[in-house]
């Protein structure tokens, strides 16, 4: 647990059956040069805190990823490849990106968005995965890519620019009982 304080690595590996649990108070900062990041394994990590990516490079957390609190890219990419369920909170690109789509050499994964806010002049990616939308989900620049499932009751806004890209081998489905807007 990170009560108080930051936890700046450059990969760690979370094993199967451990959480990482990173407290309100608490501050994960992913940084690096030249190097890759890399958050991997069976495990979870929990965030109730602040995580912020500061790197050029995109960077895979492959664990399970549940978060109440926030979010921030401030450069490249930082993408959530092993699902999990997102309740609240604010994700903010601010130069960055967020992408949440499998990682490679896994299933799709399963993501749930309660009431999450994606802020930022950067762009989120639904990609290759299952979301299922609880409550009203908005976001500022929305991709939505090959191989994402959209579904659940909750709306989604988009208050900026909606890119919804077309694969051949991989099929794009927004189902559900929600409302799809674009502002």
């Amino acid at each position: 647990n990170i009560n108080f304080g930051a936890l700046s690595r450059n990969q760690f590996e979370i094993d199967t059956g451990a959480t990482l649990t990173n407290k309100a108070a608490g501050s994960i900062v992913f940084q690096a040069n030249a190097s890759t990041i890399a958050v991997f394994g069976a495990g979870t990590l929990d965030n109730q805190g602040a995580i912020t990516y500061q790197d050029s490079n995109t960077t895979t957390i492959r664990t399970l990823f549940n978060s109440t609190g926030t979010v921030t890219a401030t450069s490249g990419t930082l993408s959530f490849g092993g699902g999990g369920t997102i309740t609240g909170g604010t994700f903010t690109e601010s130069g960055g990106n967020l992408s949440f789509t499998k990682a490679s050499g896994i299933t799709p994964p399963s993501f749930t968005l309660d009431g999450t806010a994606f802020a930022g002049s950067g762009a989120v990616e639904l990609g290759e995965a299952n979301f299922t939308l609880l409550n009203s989900v908005t976001a500022q620049n929305l991709q939505i890519t090959g191989g994402a499932v959209v579904s659940g009751a909750g709306d989604l806004t988009v208050n900026g620019d909606l890119s919804w890209q077309i694969s051949r081998d991989k099929t794009t489905t927004i189902g559900g009982t929600g409302l799809l807007t674009t502002n």
